[in-house]
């Protein structure tokens, strides 16, 4: 007589990558009666009714964790679960975003730099400071395993700093021969965005996506150093951005310096994570799942960032001139003013077919890396903004409503143009 098979949803901590989840996946299969296991965030098995005893002491004896008030039967609580935990860790982060944009004109979202060779040296460090948590949450199983020791976290993170200036030097060689026109670098940044999504979303567990950011990490010591210098080659979305930006600068010194300064950038966090490793054991898949939200914010801000470059700005083209600062019209020309902000330049609205004086007053408290030039595809403008008065000239030729952006195509402002 065959006995009745049930399914069982059990949360098992300690899976941060593939590797992980075709260990438990194999182990369980080896039970007598155990039909299939499919692993998402958590682990469904469908089983014939054996002992749940029997499923916890084989995950445990793995090397990973699970306990009886971990199993669930019939239903899939913890999905329900993750989702709104992952949505309370989405919403902290937008909430976090918006008080720092509001205090100090600082956006968390924008961390990756646009292809542009304007970016500064400093910002270029502050950079990889910042997406040093994506670093950790795409590899940190890598940082911990070789991370044994301080002697091994500092040799690790050599490695990964050697291999990012030789790759940099050796990108902007190639960038001084083969140029890169900025729309196919822009097409590129929007695929790494695309990917950049993809692995977060596969990162959350909410979906099956197979990960390829983490080497196969076995329970065994390895070479950091050399762990280091393959960290270098990971499909890793802000490492090929960067990787861009260096081909961009079409020097073998600028794209190695570069490099040397994003890869240094990174290293607080992650020498950190490293050091501290013990307080992580029993929380890495909690810490993962968290990042992974960050991650996945990012990359929907630079796909909309990639999408505006390219010229497609998700805006209205009803409007009305109460929404506006409205152009005050002379004999041969029209003036618009605006004050800038940290996130803002303002939206104008001006009449089609006059000269537009358009003069930014800007405060220097309010200048900021990120807002201190402006462009539009639109009207053919690009403006370096500095304190005081910045006059740009332009002549609107069409109707509707047109997007300038800072030069990072971050900050969206429209212009009308109205009949």
């Amino acid at each position: 007589m065959n006995k009745r098979e049930s399914t069982y949803y059990i949360r098992i901590g300690g899976i941060y990558c593939d590797h992980c989840k075709t260990i438990i996946r194999q182990s369980l299969l080896e039970i007598e009666g155990v039909k299939s296991v499919h692993i998402s965030g958590n682990v469904a098995i469908t089983c014939a009714d054996i002992p749940i005893r029997q499923l916890i002491d084989c995950i445990n004896q793995i090397g990973y964790y699970t306990e009886e008030r971990w199993i669930c039967r019939g239903w899939n609580k913890w999905k329900l679960l993750e989702i709104l935990q992952l949505c309370l860790s989405a919403g902290v982060v937008l909430g976090i975003r918006y008080v720092l944009l509001w205090w100090m004109g600082y956006d968390l979202l924008n961390v990756i730099p646009t292809i542009d060779n304007s970016v500064t040296l400093g910002m270029l460090f502050v950079t990889g400071l910042l997406t040093s948590v994506h670093c950790v949450g795409m590899c940190g199983a890598i940082n911990l395993v070789a991370s044994q020791d301080k002697r091994s976290a500092a040799v690790y993170n050599a490695g990964r700093i050697l291999i990012y200036t030789l790759v940099g030097v050796m990108i902007g060689a190639i960038g001084n021969v083969l140029r890169i026109d900025t729309r196919i670098a822009n097409v590129f940044s929007l695929i790494v965005a695309l990917l950049m999504l993809l692995m977060g979303l596969s990162m959350t567990g909410l979906f099956s996506f197979s990960s390829k950011c983490c080497f196969p990490i076995q329970k065994k010591r390895h070479s950091a150093f050399v762990l280091g210098l393959l960290n270098g080659f990971m499909p890793c979305s802000p490492l090929i951005a960067m990787q861009l930006y260096a081909m961009s600068t079409g020097s073998p010194l600028w794209g190695g310096l570069s490099m040397f300064l994003f890869g240094l950038g990174t290293v607080p966090l992650m020498l950190g994570i490293g050091l501290i490793r013990e307080l992580f054991e029993r929380k890495k898949e909690q810490v993962q799942k968290n990042f992974a939200v960050l991650i996945v914010l990012l990359a929907c801000f630079m796909v909309i960032r990639s999408l505006s470059a390219l010229g497609f700005h998700p805006v209205t083209q009803k409007a009305k001139l109460s929404d506006y600062i409205v152009a005050e019209i002379g004999d041969d020309y029209q003036m618009v003013q605006a004050e800038l902000s940290y996130s803002s330049y303002g939206n104008i609205a001006v009449k089609k077919g006059i000269p537009v004086i358009f003069t930014i007053l800007a405060e220097d408290e309010y200048l900021t890396e990120c807002n201190n030039a402006i462009v539009s595809t639109d009207f053919d403008f690009s403006v370096s903004i500095h304190p005081g008065e910045n006059v740009i000239n332009f002549t609107p030729e069409e109707e509707g409503v047109f997007v300038y952006t800072c030069w990072m195509n971050m900050i969206k402002n429209k212009i009308y143009v109205y009949e």
